[in-house]
Formats: structure tokens, C-alpha cells, sequence
């Protein structure tokens, strides 16, 4: 049986893509790029490379020779090799600082309430969750961050929280304040977007950006203007300050 050069080609490249997306997959790489949601279509792909390498294994033996695939061959050449040679880290808070990745503010659009009988009512159904400390990691943080910005801010005042997060200054002026942010991707890495917490401190001084902290405080609420209308916005008064280890998987994920 005489070997089809340009078919045996063909055949290399897609075994390349083959355990090229196999391996993603399997080592969890896959996840730097993109929201788990939509894995399942890199399996689907996964799949189809897989049928297509065998279709072309059974094509080795053809007569025919075609010249004008040579160019074909480089452009299918190239991503596979800046794939399999180049180490995918994924984005990480430096990064996304320096490419200029939108940060959702954390100022609800909700005006702050008046009405003294319904925040007594509130207050009083709150007592018991004042008295506990809330939680916020990665499995849990735009569900929480979303509700404390802008569902029922009032639901939180006064609560105590931890959270894990990373330090983003968007604004280097304000010398107390910071955010403890994590990275939010919506469908795949190109559409990371910033969100998190402000925080008050009066040592934030001393915070270096991108560093990994477990931030532990108060929710307070305060009032701020938007376009002549008022906003509240949630901040942490800061009591405790701790280091923290970089989680592997740094994205965290809408609900």
C-alpha cells in the first residue's frame, strides 16, 4: 500500500486538534477559556474531530495527489502550534487591569427608603443573620455581591461578611477605599468583567493591587448621587485583614 502524502497530512493535523482539545479537557484547561456551561460544545467538537480522523485514516491509500493544499496545511498548522506550545494560564487580575476589562459598579439603582415601619420590620426579621457572619467564595460571590449591590441592599446593613477576593483600585484617588474583586465570565474569556465589593479601611495604604486577601467587616450603606438622582451604595468597613492563597479556578460565574 503506497502512502497518500497529502492525505497522511490531513490525517496528522486533525490527530493534532484531536488530542490537542483532548487534552484541554482532560487536564481542565478548558475552564481558563471558558464558562463550564459551555464545555459541553467543546466535547461535541472533541467528537467530531475524533470521526473525522478516522474518516481521513481510512483515505492514506488514495491514488490521487493534490498540490494546492499546501497553503491549506499552514493555516491549519499555525493555531495548533501556538496551542500545543504556548502554556494557556488564562487571565489573571493584572492582566485584566492592564486590558481594560469593564468593572460593574456596585451602586444600586434603587433609591434608599423612608419608610421608618417597614425598615423596623426588616430590621427585626434580620436580627438572627446580624448575629452570624456571612461567607463569600468563589461558589457564591455574584449570587451574594448581586443581591447586596442591587436586590435588597437594606437586607444587609449592618451584617458582617468575609470574603475572598482580590485588591482593584479603580479609582487611585480615593486613598481608604478599595474593591476585593474576583473576575466574572459571562460565556468565555474574552467577555471577563470585574466585580466585587467597595471596602473602607483606613490602612488600605498598605494593600498592594492584585494581592489576594480575606477581607472580614460591617456592610454599611451609603448614599451617593447619579445624575442628580440618590443611590445607595454597600461598602465593607473593614475590621480584619488576611492574606489569602490565589484559588486554581479565579473565575467566578453568573447565575
Amino acid at each position: 500500500m503506497k502512502l497518500n502524502k497529502s492525505e497522511f497530512k490531513w490525517f496528522l493535523i486533525l490527530i493534532g486538534f484531536t488530542c490537542y482539545v483532548f487534552n484541554l479537557l482532560s487536564t481542565g484547561k478548558i475552564y481558563l477559556f471558558l464558562n463550564p456551561r459551555m464545555v459541553k460544545c467543546v466535547y461535541l467538537s472533541f467528537t467530531i474531530f475524533l470521526l473525522l480522523s478516522i474518516f481521513q485514516f481510512r483515505r492514506l491509500s488514495l491514488s490521487t495527489e493534490n498540490s494546492k493544499r499546501k497553503i491549506s496545511f499552514c493555516i491549519f498548522l499555525v493555531p495548533l502550534f501556538l496551542g500545543v506550545y504556548i502554556n494557556p494560564q488564562g487571565l489573571n487580575s493584572e492582566v485584566a487591569t492592564k486590558r481594560g476589562i469593564t468593572v460593574i459598579s456596585n451602586v444600586s439603582t434603587k433609591q434608599p427608603k423612608n419608610d421608618t415601619s417597614k425598615i423596623q420590620k426588616k430590621s427585626s426579621a434580620n436580627d438572627s443573620l446580624k448575629d452570624s457572619t456571612l461567607f463569600i467564595d468563589g461558589k457564591n460571590f455574584t449570587h451574594i455581591t448581586d443581591d447586596i449591590c442591587y436586590n435588597d441592599p437594606n437586607k444587609y446593613e449592618g451584617r458582617r461578611v468575609t470574603i475572598i477576593g482580590f485588591i482593584y483600585r479603580d479609582d487611585p484617588n480615593l486613598k481608604n477605599e478599595f474593591l476585593v474583586a474576583r473576575l466574572m465570565m459571562v460565556c468565555c474569556a474574552a467577555d471577563t468583567e470585574v466585580v466585587g465589593l467597595s471596602c473602607d479601611w483606613l490602612k488600605a495604604s498598605i494593600l498592594k493591587n492584585n494581592e489576594w486577601v480575606k477581607i472580614t467587616g460591617i456592610i454599611k450603606l451609603e448614599t451617593c448621587n447619579i445624575d442628580g438622582e440618590k443611590n445607595i451604595k454597600p461598602i465593607i468597613s473593614v475590621e480584619k485583614v488576611e492574606p489569602a492563597e490565589q484559588p486554581k479556578n479565579q473565575y467566578v460565574y453568573p447565575e
